[in-house]
């Protein structure tokens, strides 16, 4: 968490020296989309009671027709403000990826011969050039959403509590598991180029043979096609095992954690009847 904090305000400031108003009008919208579905939910709850208590009555009262156009009103702006968070988004991907890749230009003309000649630089310079700029986007956006998380954990913790301390402690303990197993398991590899480093590599030296004239007439000439094509196969079938196992632990503390948050709300319930 911390590291992530840390990433997040190199970001900001980086962003911030020519794009200040962009990530403003960001956080603005993510603030709004975390507040008005609540105003959403409130006003539809009490539409949904004045339509029962005056059903039948032929009347409407400003009670309705207030609860009406609050809902009418927050389910339009939240179309609205998401087209524009959509937009908003893609501009900060934009943005974020030239300020990266200039980034990166600098500091590679800033370094001297023999750090681009060293092994571990270098291959710390090409996997930023593969995969930093969309990484880093990916990243950026993420805190965004992470922050109208929170914004919306806060406020609805808030509502929770406004009806009294054990119903918040029910909601705080019952969600607790499901977190903590989110935060713990939740990552994953989306395909062999978010691999690890030295698999990643293996794979790349390899399948490049497949991408050069001169090493395909190489593998032709020595007959070594279907040898490169088994390495290739066993680095692909060694991924998705290990990433299936992964995705099975996963599914399987989420079940656990799902069930022992059931039951702790149940539990619970039956103490406070």
């Amino acid at each position: 968490i911390r590291r992530m904090g840390r990433n997040t305000l190199r970001l900001c400031r980086m962003m911030a020296e020519e794009h200040a108003k962009l990530l403003a009008a960001l956080a603005g919208l993510f603030v709004l989309l975390a507040t008005i579905p609540y105003i959403q939910s409130a006003s539809r709850g009490v539409l949904i009671d004045e339509l029962i208590r005056r059903f039948g009555t032929g009347t409407a009262g400003n009670q309705l027709v207030a609860a009406t156009a609050v809902f009418i009103a927050a389910s339009a702006g939240m179309v609205f403000l998401s087209t524009m968070q959509d937009y908003l988004l893609r501009l900060l991907g934009y943005t974020t990826k030239e300020e990266l890749e200039l980034a990166t230009i600098r500091k590679r003309g800033e370094m001297d011969i023999a750090s681009h000649e060293d092994p571990r630089t270098s291959d710390l310079l090409n996997r930023v050039a593969e995969q930093g700029a969309w990484r880093a986007e990916l990243f950026f956006e993420r805190q965004f959403y992470f922050f109208q998380n929170i914004l919306e954990i806060v406020i609805g913790a808030a509502v929770v509590a406004a009806y009294g301390p054990w119903q918040f402690l029910v909601v705080v303990i019952c969600t607790a598991p499901e977190l903590i197993v989110q935060m713990r398991h939740g990552h994953g590899a989306w395909n062999i180029w978010n691999a690890k480093a030295e698999t990643r590599r293996k794979f790349a030296d390899v399948r490049q043979h497949f991408y050069w004239l001169p090493w395909i007439t190489e593998l032709k000439i020595f007959q070594n096609v279907g040898h490169f094509t088994a390495i290739i196969r066993d680095i692909l079938v060694g991924f998705r095992r290990e990433e299936t196992r992964n995705e099975r632990k996963r599914m399987l503390w989420g079940l656990g954690a799902n069930v022992l948050s059931q039951g702790l709300a149940f539990s619970l319930v039956l103490v406070g009847a």
